[in-house]
């Protein structure tokens, strides 16, 4: 782990600091590493309360973050934070991201297709063959498929893509070793050697009914687009759908039956656009454009100028290749053309998936090499 990352988790200790402070503050300083040698006076320019500023100052939570990183590395567990190389993209724009993530696998958390598994934990038969169905037929679509590894729709999910050698990542609360529910420790074992576990909690970290809800955001976020199957009214799965539209993710339900209760929430959905109907593999694949490449050839890198950029990717791009020292802060994204939050993070999120730009540590963007 690099010093820089230290750095940021050791003010991810700092209670009270978040994101907003800590962008605030790289924003000012140009490195974490320069925020702790800073003064309280430096501090305050920054914007920083000055309760803050004495924690800072202080240095205490450097040792703590290097007593952590050398407890997860023994226990071979990767400490992920928003300035590692390997953070999940697509998080980065989503509200209130993950400042730390705790991983184990051998997963691209970047790869091209996402995908997330979402649904009640009393999943029916029906529900159950929909899924096999639907995971069998993307068998060589190289999609990554995530869910939470809970009971019904989850686990379902994660044996089906483990059946069918497709990657997997289980995203979940409380700490790594807490795995929850108990007798799910088999599954988790299978997902951490082909696939993924990840949850923002350090080891140790007793499961707590909050955290289902907090890790629904991270199923969203990182993912291209969520599929709800059989969700009722009061599922969970409805607030990942939720999150899922908010972060300007794509968002697909599965009908059933009007008179079961199991497809009341997905037929919510459907019913108010929150969710695209989709009853196969070949509706999802369809909807988000997405062709198999592993058969095609590969084809040589295009110039800028060739690409069908829609305006204000154009903007953006301009705004980059103009700024000083050719990379430029999301702040003065905002300004530069005033562009809305969401509309900004959307075209941001295609940029980077397109490969034109980079996120760089502290929001700042630069055109991919």
């Amino acid at each position: 782990m690099s010093r820089e990352e230290v750095f940021f988790l050791a003010l991810t200790l700092i209670k009270g600091l978040g994101n907003s402070y800590r962008n605030k503050l790289i924003s000012y300083f140009s490195s974490y590493e320069k925020i702790f040698d800073a003064s309280i006076k430096e501090l305050k320019k920054s914007g920083l309360r000055e309760e803050l500023c004495k924690e800072v100052t202080l240095k205490k939570t450097i040792k703590e973050a290097e007593n952590l990183i050398s407890f997860h590395e023994k226990k071979n567990v990767k400490i992920i934070t928003q300035v590692s190389k390997i953070y999940p993209t697509r998080l980065l724009h989503i509200h209130n991201a993950p400042g730390v993530l705790f991983y184990k696998g051998n997963l691209n958390l970047n790869q091209k297709k996402i995908i997330s598994i979402v649904g009640t934990r009393k999943v029916t038969a029906v529900g159950k063959n929909f899924i096999e169905k639907f995971i069998s037929d993307l068998e060589n679509s190289e999609i990554l498929i995530v869910s939470g590894l809970a009971y019904g729709v989850d686990i379902e999910a994660h044996k089906c893509s483990l059946n069918k050698n497709l990657k997997t990542l289980a995203i979940y609360g409380g700490g790594i070793d807490m795995v929850y529910p108990s007798d799910h420790k088999k599954y988790a074992d299978e997902i951490e050697s082909s696939g993924g576990l990840i949850t923002e909690y350090p080891l140790g970290t007793k499961v707590e009914a909050y955290q289902f809800v907090e890790r629904n955001r991270i199923i969203a976020g990182v993912s291209d687009a969520t599929i709800v199957v059989e969700a009722p009214n009061k599922s969970g799965a409805l607030l990942t759908a939720e999150y899922a539209n908010q972060c300007n993710r794509e968002v697909f339900a599965v009908p059933g039956s009007v008179f079961e209760k199991n497809y009341e929430g997905a037929h919510k959905l459907i019913k108010l656009n929150l969710a695209r109907l989709i009853t196969s593999a070949e509706d999802l694949l369809n909807e988000m454009n997405w062709i198999e490449t592993s058969k095609a050839p590969q084809q040589k890198k295009i110039s800028l100028d060739d690409l069908n950029l829609s305006d204000d990717e154009k903007k953006i791009v301009a705004l980059i290749k103009n700024s000083k020292n050719k990379k430029i802060h999301i702040d003065d994204l905002h300004a530069s053309e005033n562009f809305n939050s969401s509309s900004l993070a959307s075209l941001l999120l295609q940029l980077e998936i397109s490969e034109i730009i980079s996120s760089l540590p502290g929001r700042f963007f630069s055109l991919k090499e």
